[in-house]
């Protein structure tokens, strides 16, 4: 009984490194609607999140929705979206002045990457300074490369949600942003472990058709034999994973969001490519953003705890601990693929082609 509840923990961890458990039983109702799945989230192995996702994005696509956003020709001219495609990121300054820097700079620098990071504003400062002290203890053992891939993997999908609440808010606060983030991000809304996803995940409940369709939440097993399956079955590579964490970003940003578009979509993916390629500081700052923006939801901030805090920590921790430098460089080449490759077919979703 101990034993065995003590294994099935371990496969139901979130946050990050998947430290953290029972978090969503001592929450109020109205704090449940931080995340998608926190009804079931403390009894939800790795291997079950990703079907169940999968699910409710079926569910809740709008394939006349899309289809409105995407072929009507006056939302072309529409103020958001110009505003959205045309927006100048912080991460966008920060690669205006690497290219800008000289080829001397460039040879005399030991980073130019952090040569030509404009630097925290003052309210990313301030978080900083308010960060927990706390040591994320680095992985070790024979799965280290890949813990630490994960973990970056995780920190990409957030700034997938960062980069679309960006890009709508305008680099403002609003009420929806941190909503925007939480649901747009597979790490957040389902609680995604990267290392622990697999190449069939097992078959989610058949939800009803129709966008406002809420699909069946099957309670996952406590079952040994369950538990077993998930123990013998061989996870996807983390390169596998990436290129499955870039199609489960584009679905939810056809699927959620007040504008979804493709083009819209791969412009926010392409942030993320190039945070990835501008290294631990733009990854830093903008993982500060998100935090400042959960931080003032109301149902959101919780989130701080399980992910942004130790996120933040993580950001600013030695290479020999957490491979930080190395993994986002790794990242950001199979982003770069992944994106370049993803088709309307990749995506999986019902959508309707516009011509």
């Amino acid at each position: 009984g101990a034993e065995l509840l003590g294994r099935n923990e371990q496969r139901m961890g979130y946050g990050f490194n998947q430290k953290y458990h029972g978090v969503f039983t001592t929450l109020r109702e109205e704090q449940l609607d931080c995340i998608e799945c926190s009804h079931v989230a403390d009894q939800l192995p790795f291997r079950e999140r990703l079907a169940l996702m999968e699910a409710a994005e079926n569910a809740k696509f709008d394939p006349d929705r899309y289809l409105a956003d995407s072929a009507d020709e006056s939302v072309e001219d529409d103020y958001l979206y110009r505003a959205m495609m045309d927006h100048c990121c912080p991460w966008d300054t920060h690669l205006r002045a690497f290219r800008g820097l000289s080829k001397e700079d460039r040879k005399s620098s030991n980073s130019p990457l952090v040569a030509s990071f404009p630097g925290f504003a003052e309210e990313e400062e301030a978080t900083l300074r308010q960060l927990p002290r706390v040591e994320l203890l680095p992985p070790d053992g024979a799965l280290r490369d890949r813990i630490c891939l994960s973990a970056a993997l995780s920190a990409a999908d957030i700034l997938f949600g960062a980069a679309y609440e960006e890009r709508f808010s305008q680099g403002e606060d609003g009420p929806e942003s941190a909503w925007t983030i939480a649901t747009l991000s597979p790490s957040l809304s389902f609680l995604v472990a990267w290392h622990h996803v697999y190449a069939s995940a097992p078959q989610a409940t058949e939800a009803t058709e129709g966008p406002d369709s809420q699909p069946e939440i099957r309670l996952p097993s406590r079952r040994v034999e369950a538990l077993e399956i998930v123990e013998s079955a061989e996870p996807l590579e983390i390169e596998e994973a990436v290129k499955l964490c870039v199609r489960q970003c584009a679905r939810r940003a056809l699927t959620y969001p007040y504008l979804r578009r493709w083009d819209v979509m791969r412009k926010c993916l392409r942030d993320v490519h190039i945070m990835l390629q501008l290294g631990r500081r733009a990854v830093s700052n903008a993982l500060l953003r998100v935090r400042r923006r959960l931080e003032k939801s109301e149902t959101h901030y919780i989130l701080n705890t399980i992910f942004l805090n130790d996120y933040c920590v993580w950001a600013q921790s030695p290479e020999e601990h957490w491979l930080v430098d190395e993994s986002l460089k790794r990242l950001a080449t199979w982003w770069g693929t992944s994106l370049k490759a993803l088709s309307l077919d990749d995506v999986g979703l019902e959508i309707p082609r516009t011509g």
